[in-house]
């Protein structure tokens, strides 16, 4: 989304769905409130893994406490967490980055009995207003799982018309480590059973794994 645009034509860049939903989230009483000091990290993991469940991701998808609590160490005010309240209750919570004058959308969720309040759709909505009041220029929702043009990805593109040519860089800060880790993942995958895919997921280490078949 660019923010730079008038309100009125960031607007017209959504579809009518997503307007329409976010209106209707507004109307039943949602509010956004910001956790600042990530003091509800344990809710947010909870209604992300659960709709990490539901979507039936990989186990790469699930992420344990320390993660978050490294990422809030290591970016402080750079990172930012909101939930969607229904009253006292949270039913959609979102994180994101700044850097820069950009706001990068990074793990979202949504409570399986409250989809129909559209939380999350109002928490970016929010965020759009206020990365325009403290001068960011672009809000990156990012793309599909893998890239591909799935239901996520087209959950993103209902919020704007525009597209922009993503790259990851693949670096490997220090190579003793890396190798090491990877032969430990392999190890690991031989004595319980598993075997690791044909895939070039990088980083090596983090590839996914299959129950290996027996005849």
């Amino acid at each position: 989304i660019d923010l730079l645009l008038t309100n009125e034509k960031q607007l017209g860049g959504m579809t009518k769905g997503h307007k329409y939903d976010i209106r209707k989230a507004r109307k039943l009483g949602i509010s956004i409130v910001e956790d600042k000091s990530f003091r509800q990290i344990d809710e947010f993991m909870q209604i992300y893994n659960e709709t990490m469940e539901r979507n039936a991701a990989s186990a790469n998808y699930f992420f344990p406490k320390e993660y978050y609590i490294e990422l809030k160490k290591s970016f402080g005010e750079s990172i930012k967490l909101f939930f969607a309240m229904l009253e006292d209750q949270a039913v959609s919570a979102s994180m994101f980055f700044m850097t820069g004058r950009i706001i990068q959308y990074h793990l979202s969720g949504t409570r399986t009995e409250h989809l129909y309040l559209n939380g999350a759709k109002l928490i970016i909505d929010e965020i759009r207003l206020w990365g325009v009041q403290n001068g960011f220029s672009w809000l990156h929702l990012g793309g599909g799982v893998g890239s591909s043009e799935d239901s996520l990805f087209r959950f993103k593109a209902g919020f704007s018309k525009l597209r922009q040519p993503f790259q990851v860089v693949r670096k490997i800060a220090n190579q003793e480590i890396y190798t090491e880790l990877c032969s430990q993942r392999k190890k690991w995958a031989k004595v319980n059973g598993y075997t690791l895919s044909e895939s070039n997921f990088f980083p090596e280490y983090r590839r996914l794994m299959q129950p290996r078949s027996h005849s």
